[in-house]
């Protein structure tokens, strides 16, 4: 038992390790001296990076530390558990826990919309995709999910078109382009 709740937690931390340690390791394609930037290139991805891989061990110490707690608390009450078989009760909880979805959610969500944002442009699918997330991260409130995600969409319109002109996907989809030109339109003219 005593090495079964530390397994998940280790493995979240290999996974952000790995993830950061292959990133890290693209950074080399662009790692370029640039004139007014003593570190580099690639220097703010390393930082972003090491933070990531910081802050994914702090959570692992934290969660380690958290079990450890709580077996000491269970040792002192002695919690009688029952006979079932362990095999049945981890596969339902892996199968059924909402927190297993929600964590599911967060990886696999922004990967849809990576697939979308594609195909029917960065306008079109944002708006969803920002309501959607909140709504994984448990926002429930519908009041807070719309003025959220118009806040988000609105902020990055302004800045991304009117600030700094980036073009940002429009969508290979016919309808998708449309929509997304149309959107650009209206707010370079201030509408």
């Amino acid at each position: 038992m005593r090495g079964d709740r530390r397994v998940a937690p280790l493995a979240e931390w290999l996974f952000w390790t790995i993830l950061v340690a292959v990133l890290w390791s693209q950074t080399a394609r662009f790692s370029q001296p640039i004139a007014n930037f003593r570190f580099g290139a690639d220097g703010w991805p390393k930082v972003v990076l090491l933070c990531l891989w910081l802050g994914a061990t702090f959570q692992l110490v934290l969660s380690l530390r958290s079990i450890g707690q709580e077996e000491k608390f269970a040792k002192k009450v002695k919690a009688k558990k029952s006979g079932e078989a362990k095999g049945r009760v981890w596969l339902y909880r892996l199968v059924f826990s909402k927190q297993n979805w929600r964590v599911a959610g967060i990886f696999l969500v922004p990967l849809l919309y990576l697939w979308l944002i594609r195909r029917m442009g960065f306008f079109v699918v944002t708006p969803f995709f920002v309501m959607l997330y909140l709504w994984i991260l448990e926002v429930r409130r519908w009041d807070y999910l719309i003025a959220v995600s118009f806040s988000v969409y609105a902020l990055v319109l302004l800045i991304f078109t009117r600030l700094f002109y980036v073009a940002l996907p429009v969508g290979s989809w016919h309808w998708g382009y449309e929509v997304n030109h149309y959107i650009i339109t209206l707010v370079r003219l201030g509408l």
